[in-house]
């Protein structure tokens, strides 16, 4: 007796836990652009977006902590219009401080997960830094690298169970 119910328990749980919304991700290859672009009215100064990369940085870190969490993502030259396709969109690139007070500088994505068409869930995010150990002498495009690197971890861990009008980061 006392078997057939514990049987019944881990059944139960296993359903539960296959149900989950991140579980449905795990097994099939989310499609992701592979050279993002920039909102309408994203506000970056030119410099940045010809000489940081942001735009490949991104979906390699995404893709990176992604496959740790065991969603597949496949980068793409252009989404297709059926199965799961993440649309993300760099928004913002935040510089403030100088040399005395000391600098940050942050970056702002917003994205959203589609299914067959569909919104599973949508996202906005943002991360800051101030450069980390020896801060002062590094550039602006390892501050955004810091940057990008972290807010694909937080993708990613969005991803394991997306919701509607998440915050991820900071």
């Amino acid at each position: 007796m006392r078997f057939a119910h514990r049987l019944r328990v881990v059944t139960v749980l296993c359903g539960m836990l296959c149900a989950a919304p991140g579980a449905a991700l795990a097994g099939e290859s989310i499609a992701l652009l592979r050279s993002l672009g920039f909102a309408e009215g994203a506000f970056v100064r030119p410099a940045i977006k010809t000489e940081c990369n942001l735009e490949a940085r991104l979906p390699l870190s995404i893709q990176e902590f992604a496959r740790k969490n065991g969603i597949e993502i496949a980068l793409v030259d252009a989404l297709p219009n059926s199965g799961r396709v993440l649309e993300l969109a760099i928004s913002d690139a935040i510089e403030t401080g100088n040399a005395w007070t000391g600098r940050q500088k942050g970056l702002v994505i917003q994205g959203r997960l589609l299914e067959n068409g569909a919104v599973v869930g949508n996202f906005r995010g943002r991360r800051m830094t101030s450069g980390g150990m020896f801060g002062g002498y590094k550039g602006t495009c390892a501050f955004f690298g810091r940057c990008a690197k972290t807010l694909g971890h937080d993708v990613a861990d969005w991803l394991k169970s997306p919701g509607k009008d998440s915050s991820i980061g900071s």
